[in-house]
């Protein structure tokens, strides 16, 4: 039986060559789907970015 569909966005964009290769290593070593990694990554950041701004005003202050 097929998983249901996440409510989700579709995103794209291009990267440097380099960068996507550390991340597809990334995945693969972490056994992780490219969705799953990239999700947890930008929620990661987006948490400490939330956190710091809350404190100070703004990340980049």
């Amino acid at each position: 039986m097929p998983r249901a569909r996440k409510d989700g966005k579709y995103i794209n964009l291009k990267i440097d060559k380099k960068i996507y290769e550390r991340f597809e290593k990334y995945c693969t070593d972490s056994a992780r789907t490219k969705t799953a990694a990239l999700e947890r990554m930008i929620s990661a950041y987006l948490d400490q970015y939330d956190k710091h701004s809350r404190n100070r005003g703004s990340v980049y202050d």
